[in-house]
């Protein structure tokens, strides 16, 4: 009698889940990930381009091939996410706005990684399911939805997406659509990295998404059975504590990926393409993060205001001025290259009364191995008035008798 309970339970299980349709990322094993992860030099990964971004600056730290533009697959949706997100920011819609799901949306995405949407059913999504489905499940068909949505149509959107491009800076990316399917887009590993900074930096509430690793989309409008979402992204269980970001393949270059993790405030984003399998990007993605973390730091050397040195001025109510530097100068290093920062201070020489309070009075530069790493003017960090005719005669004097 136990026995058949069992059984009945485990065929009702069967049931249950089979009448789900189903998106499943294969080809990935924690055991040969570990392998790889072990095995790996971050100095030198199997990658084509990989590139390492620190949160705090924007600034890429560490890269290999870093500007060299690959087809990316579908890590093109990051600039959709971003544009979805810029909407939502700017009152163009919510996330619980609903549209038509248009047929081009649907044909496009059959035989690839979709969540079934039925335009025939005239079924209708919010934002918000097209956003979730794109970020665990790749959704191509909800991408081209949300697209002609936002865009009106995917050709306009597509113009969206490379205007928003060199607005960011992006100079070796392309788009062609919106879902990453179509022929000549590209993208680099340092754009990817910087598409991902700006994303994550100007809508944070991405990451509720792409932490995601499983999830059901409801075809709410049209009664169909739900559809299991599984995420492809498996650096979010192989690495614990990264809460994101996308991943990518194309037949030309084989899999990619955008990791990202905080630790103790401290965010890093990494990005590989081109590796052999998906077991490598994650082993690849977490040692690039790893190492962002324990071997970069961003810090600030010289806050503003910070006293300089007090310098010779002629005519002054006193003869010398103080001085301070007139910005913060921050930078992102290798830990162990802090010690060796130098500065190089250079104030006019003929400095003259009367001066006022923040004038630029000279300039400190950084170097690092004798190399430059900034610079920031330096100012006068007190008002400084003229001293009268007859105490100046009184400095001539004492100056010609040497006894100045």
């Amino acid at each position: 009698m136990k026995t058949k309970r069992v059984f009945s339970l485990l065929l009702c299980m069967i049931l249950v889940f089979t009448s789900y349709v189903g998106i499943f990322a294969t080809g990935y094993s924690q055991t040969e990930a570990n392998s790889i992860y072990s095995n790996a030099d971050v100095k030198d990964l199997s990658a084509k381009g990989f590139s390492l971004l620190d949160f705090d600056s924007g600034t890429i730290v560490y890269d290999g091939n870093g500007d060299k533009k690959f087809p990316v697959g579908n890590m093109i949706k990051l600039m959709t996410l971003y544009l979805a997100f810029e909407a939502i920011s700017n009152g163009q819609t919510t996330l619980d706005t609903e549209f038509a799901v248009v047929q081009s949306a649907q044909d496009k995405s059959i035989g690839r990684e979709r969540v079934f949407l039925d335009a025939g059913k005239k079924e209708r999504i919010t934002v918000g399911q097209a956003i979730e489905a794109i970020c665990i499940a790749s959704a191509n068909d909800a991408a081209y939805a949300l697209a002609h949505y936002i865009g009106k149509n995917e050709d306009g959107f597509v113009e969206m997406m490379n205007k928003k491009a060199l607005e960011l800076g992006l100079k070796n990316t392309f788009f062609t659509d919106s879902a990453g399917i179509e022929d000549g887009h590209y993208m680099s590993a340092n754009d990817a990295a910087i598409l991902s900074y700006h994303l994550i930096k100007n809508y944070p509430d991405v990451l509720n998404y792409t932490i995601k690793t499983y999830g059901e989309f409801e075809h709410w409008s049209t009664g169909q059975e739900k559809t299991m979402m599984v995420s492809s992204n498996h650096l979010i269980k192989f690495y614990n504590g990264s809460d994101g970001l996308i991943t990518g393949y194309s037949k030309e270059d084989g899999y990619a990926g955008v990791g990202t993790i905080s630790v103790d405030e401290k965010r890093v984003i990494a990005v590989v393409i081109g590796v052999e399998t998906q077991s490598h990007r994650a082993a690849e993605l977490k040692k690039l993060l790893e190492y962002g973390l324990s071997e970069f730091e961003y810090r600030v050397i010289d806050e503003a205001g910070t006293f300089v040195r007090r310098v010779p001025i002629k005519d002054g109510v006193k003869k010398q001025i103080a001085t301070a530097t007139a910005s913060d100068f921050a930078i992102v290093l290798q830990k162990s290259k802090f010690d060796k920062i130098a500065r190089e201070v250079t104030v006019s020489r003929n400095l003259k009364a009367p001066i006022k309070k923040g004038e630029v009075v000279g300039e400190v530069v950084y170097k690092l191995d004798d190399e430059e790493i900034g610079r920031v003017d330096i100012v006068a960090d007190e008002d400084m008035g003229r001293v009268g005719w007859f105490k100046r005669l009184i400095r001539k004097i004492l100056a010609w008798l040497g006894l100045d």
